[in-house]
């Protein structure tokens, strides 16, 4: 499924701190404060950056709520805890795509067909423990010519029954306060409901809906940013009309598109797209209109969140982890 190549859409985007964030190290440094930013060694200095998993997992749960409140069942969750009326017990109810396919094969590789066709939505844009997901995110590095600001901040600790301060819990952190970070997404083979949902989860992120990295409760984490150039780019003969967007379901044929469980509809009319200049086999188009495609194809989005439901092998193998 991965093998071939149809299309690829690539976001560059930079962000800055609305509010000072903090996205921690692993390794406490042996003078200062208790919570270093992460940092990396570039152009012959340390400097802080954003990796590209934190930027990954934020939007990876952003999308889970969007799914969520469209249809509950459209993304996995893992950790939910029940009570079996049986046993009166209270047990883990299994519920991830990567738990249930291990359920249902055991140490054999289930079908590439099968783990696309099955997953949850969200597990085919992002990944799971049977599929590397069509989204991948690169490290957010200090833009160029840009300087950065790290403060640091005390902190304490409350004690949750007197409400005040509690004794010997006061604590230094090291926050980024100013600074500007560039990054980029890139999916590859995307359905259009994957860019949009993309797209959407980002958006809400520059726009300071969501925050990332420590002490979001505390005030911290958000961001204020932009979305600098969305690229697409289509390979071989697999090409788009003019004004058009087309899905990896749209080049498939209607037996190889249902197979997979994609959409033969795979394309929206109506975007204004300009070619760049190629790329070896790549041709390049720059969508200029992101609201314009975020308008058209919302719906799209929405009716198929609205419809995905849990294959019925899934259901049975969840039944039977809780004792029903």
């Amino acid at each position: 499924m991965l093998k071939k190549i149809y299309n690829e859409a690539v976001i560059d985007f930079e962000f800055s701190p609305d509010l000072p964030i903090l996205i921690k190290s692993g390794y406490k440094e042996v003078t200062g404060p208790d919570m270093v930013f992460v940092k990396t060694m570039r152009n012959g200095e340390f400097e802080p950056f954003v990796p590209g998993s934190s930027i990954k997992g934020m939007l990876r749960s952003h999308a889970e709520r969007i799914a969520r409140t469209i249809n509950g069942e459209a993304a996995c969750m893992p950790y939910v805890t029940i009570r079996n009326a049986k046993s009166d017990k209270s047990l883990k109810e299994y519920v991830s795509c990567g738990d249930l396919f291990k359920k249902k094969y055991g140490k054999e590789d289930p079908p590439t067909s099968e783990v696309y066709r099955d997953s949850c939505p969200i597990c085919k844009l992002f990944g799971s423990k049977y599929f590397i997901g069509r989204l991948e995110t690169s490290d957010a590095y200090i833009k160029q010519g840009s300087t950065f600001t790290l403060e640091e901040r005390d902190g304490i600790a409350i004690d949750r029954f007197t409400g005040g301060a509690a004794r010997r819990a006061k604590f230094q952190l090291q926050a980024l306060s100013q600074g500007t970070f560039t990054s980029s997404i890139r999916i590859r083979n995307f359905e259009l409901w994957q860019l949009a949902l993309t797209l959407i989860s980002l958006k809400d992120f520059l726009n300071g809906f969501v925050r990332i990295g420590y002490g979001k409760s505390r005030g911290f984490g958000k961001v204020k940013g932009t979305i600098i150039d969305t690229s697409l780019y289509y390979f071989g003969s697999n090409l788009p009309e003019k004004n058009e967007i087309k899905g990896i379901g749209a080049f498939l044929k209607k037996g190889e598109a249902v197979f997979y469980g994609y959409s033969k509809e795979d394309r929206i009319i109506g975007i204004d797209l300009h070619e760049k200049e190629p790329v070896g086999l790549r041709t390049a188009y720059a969508m200029d209109d992101i609201d314009k495609f975020i308008d058209y194809s919302v719906n799209k989005l929405s009716e198929y969140l609205k419809r995905w439901k849990r294959p019925q092998w899934m259901k049975d193998k969840i039944q039977q982890s809780i004792g029903g």
